[in-house]
């Protein structure tokens, strides 16, 4: 009587593969012919995809890829190789780009002292553009969206009198104006001094924080107390726009 790997059914194969990581898949693969054709499924790869890159599940793979293993191989080790934008609404050196968790938005940092957010819809289009030079920031440096994408942290460099620097970070609140991305508003909630500058929170992206906890709870201040930052729960305060 004939035994082997070949014998066990396509369900049972299935279950075992949604263990594997990506590497042990395609190994796997290589058994025999029938593992191959398993490995390859295409609700197995679409698994894989969800739980490797942790994207939420309503987000849907590219337009261009024709499987989800073929979205999974783009993401993992394919390279772009025809630029399609150029984006030059910034008028200085880019430092960061961040993604929102659905994928819609991003924002980028910059030597020209802004934070925008853009629709990661094509073509890419710039929704909001905030200027932190009235805040006597020198340029902004990185951005993080908390987990529901409805408030931005950016930290950025101030440059205090006889141009001493101090780490600050700033909180801003996301929406939508109206039922597209066509309008959208960006309202600060909070300024928060870092110092020294050279601190970990300015340096690295920001910290994680939800819709009913803010940093530094209150109307745009800085701290008294140089080297130290305070966090605390609370509900957040109005916008400093309408």
């Amino acid at each position: 009587m004939a035994a082997g790997p070949s014998l066990l059914p396509d369900s049972i194969l299935y279950h075992i593969f949604l263990n594997l990581g990506p590497v042990d898949l395609l190994s796997a693969g290589l058994v025999c012919r029938r593992w191959y054709q398993v490995s390859r499924d295409e609700f197995l790869w679409k698994e894989l995809f969800y739980h490797h890159y942790h994207v939420q599940r309503h987000v849907q793979r590219s337009p261009g890829s024709d499987s989800w293993y073929d979205e999974f191989q783009r993401l993992s080790d394919g390279a772009p190789c025809v630029e399609v934008e150029r984006l030059r609404e910034h008028s200085d050196q880019v430092l960061h780009i961040s993604f929102s968790h659905s994928g819609d938005l991003c924002a980028s940092c910059s030597k020209d002292c802004t934070a925008k957010i853009w629709s990661t819809r094509h073509p890419l289009s710039l929704l909001h553009s905030a200027n932190m030079r009235p805040h006597h920031w020198n340029y902004t440096q990185f951005s993080q969206f908390n987990s529901d994408d409805t408030l931005l942290l950016v930290s950025g460099v101030f440059v205090g009198p006889h141009n001493s620097c101090a780490g600050e970070i700033a909180v801003f609140s996301l929406g939508k104006v109206g039922s597209n991305l066509v309008t959208y508003r960006m309202c600060m909630l909070c300024i928060i001094d870092l110092l020294p500058p050279q601190t970990a929170s300015i340096f690295c992206p920001g910290c994680g924080i939800n819709p009913t906890t803010s940093l530094g709870v209150g109307s745009i201040t800085r701290t008294s107390c140089p080297g130290t930052c305070t966090a605390w729960a609370g509900s957040p305060p109005a916008p400093c726009c309408g």
